[in-house]
């Protein structure tokens, strides 16, 4: 399946948090506000006339920087996710099922994104094939028949 849309998920995560975004596990050096983000495919279905409906889920956690306030933090975090800024993935694909929860560390929020692609199987390339007993200099089409001389 095409993983694309995972460049998609981190570029809008960038833009709207302005924060870190992390997509691979870290052991070390994790810088705060962040954003760890896993995409995984759920879903393909093939549709009619060479289209396919695939379905992702999004599983994001949010780390925020030492703070007294850390619930109201998550609260605006919580607030830009339901925004109009958060409804599609790069204006074309729509967000669903988005569920934010948080807990004394972290904010989670997960969500799905269907996208329907149309899928084209490449055509074999024609192959250039030379005649036998021509020539590509340009002889007018003419070919000497090599046993008797003569030519055609």
């Amino acid at each position: 399946m095409d993983y694309s849309i995972r460049p998609l998920v981190i570029k809008q995560l960038k833009d709207v948090f302005g924060c870190k975004v992390y997509d691979e596990q870290i052991q070390q050096g994790l810088k705060t506000p962040c954003l760890i983000v896993d995409v995984k495919p759920v879903t393909r279905k093939r549709l009619a006339n060479q289209n396919d409906k695939q379905v992702f889920i999004v599983l994001l956690h949010y780390y925020t920087e030492k703070t007294t306030d850390l619930y109201q933090k998550f609260e605006e975090i919580e607030t830009v996710f339901h925004s109009p800024s958060f409804r599609y993935l790069g204006d074309k694909y729509p967000i669903n099922d988005l569920k934010v929860e948080y807990n004394a560390n972290d904010l989670i929020c997960t969500f799905t994104i269907t996208r329907y692609v149309r899928w084209v199987e490449e055509e074999p390339r024609m192959q250039i094939l030379e005649r036998i007993g021509e020539t590509s200099h340009g002889d007018n089409g003419k070919t000497e028949d090599k046993n008797s001389g003569t030519n055609h």
